[in-house]
């Protein structure tokens, strides 16, 4: 579980689930929750999805894992529709930071903060 929030202000805070997708180069959150927790938009890009190029919206947030001991600002995408309800996406922007193992027999996953990260 992770929380993201505006970095600039002491505004709301949302904690939401996510899933994890190497695919993806950065977190990708709907447009809806950005608007609502009234994040900065930085800039607006095309961007590959599955379902091909779209206009995107960037906006820095501050992502925090505190069971990771992770809370750093970053950008953060979003598709330019009201109508993109996709779970949270937590991509490379976010997973670079981390040493991730996968124990195939116990069926878990084990994070570790990489050095300098």
């Amino acid at each position: 579980e992770l929380s993201i929030s505006d970095p600039g202000r002491f505004g709301p805070s949302i904690s939401v689930r996510g899933i994890i997708d190497t695919g993806a180069s950065r977190l990708c959150v709907p447009h809806r929750m950005a608007k609502q927790l009234g994040l900065k938009l930085v800039r607006t890009a095309l961007t590959q999805t599955a379902s091909g190029l779209v206009s995107s919206s960037v906006f820095l947030a501050r992502v925090n894992f505190s069971a990771l001991n992770f809370t750093e600002i970053i950008e953060v995408i979003s598709p330019q529709t009201d109508d993109y309800e996709a779970p949270i996406l937590i991509g490379m922007s976010v997973l670079k930071q981390f040493n991730i193992w996968y124990h195939g027999g116990m069926e878990t996953w084990s994070f570790y903060r990489r050095e300098g990260a």
